[in-house]
């Protein structure tokens, strides 16, 4: 059985819409500010990625 590939929050990534939506609350129209912020979310879903559960990094 094929697992369906499901972005659950608890997943620790961030999704495309999130970090649209994200973009767009913020409602700078500065093409680099969005950049920016798109960037940081990208970064911090790969570091919540990285986290264990119990809170310590993956080696």
């Amino acid at each position: 059985m094929g697992r369906k590939h499901k972005h659950s929050k608890e997943d620790g990534r961030v999704t495309k819409n999130e970090i649209d939506r994200v973009a767009q609350m913020t409602s700078l129209e500065d093409r680099s500010t969005t950049r920016i912020y798109r960037s940081l979310a990208h970064a911090l879903s790969d570091t919540m990625r990285s986290v264990n559960k119990d809170g310590t990094f993956m080696k």
